[in-house]
This record gives structure tokens, C-alpha cells and sequence, in this order.
């Protein structure tokens, strides 16, 4: 789910109990340090992974696995 661009830190939260923080930790803990670099560049970048800033119209895939969020 970190990996999508679009699933946001809220979702994750709900899910797995993991705070945005707790993600960041987890990705730095498990890659290598210039993979981390990366997609920590990418990920504050997107707006889609703050459920607030995002834009409520988009209707996307949902795996069956992934909790109702919105």
C-alpha cells in the first residue's frame, strides 16, 4: 500500500494501526537507503496521500482485502 500513490496514510492507519510516522520508520528500517530517499521524495509530494487534501470524486479500484475507508 506504501507503494501506491494513491492510498492514503489514512487508509494504512486504519488498517494496520500505523501512523504516517510509523510508515516512514517502517520504509527506512526495510529499504536501502536510496530507495528510502526516493520514495520519501515522491510520497511528500503527492497530495493523494492525505485524505484531506484529496479530491473526493476519484473512484478507483478497492481491493476486496482493503477496508471501506472513504
Amino acid at each position: 500500500m506504501v507503494w501506491e500513490d494513491r492510498t492514503p496514510f489514512d487508509a494504512m492507519k486504519k488498517q494496520f494501526g500505523l501512523n504516517e510516522n510509523d510508515v516512514t520508520e517502517v520504509m527506512k528500517e526495510n529499504l536501502k537507503f536510496s530507495s528510502y530517499k526516493l520514495w520519501s521524495e515522491c510520497a511528500k509530494y503527492y497530495i493523494t496521500k492525505h485524505i484531506k487534501t484529496r479530491i473526493h470524486v476519484i473512484t478507483r479500484f478497492q481491493s476486496n482485502l482493503q477496508q471501506v475507508f472513504l
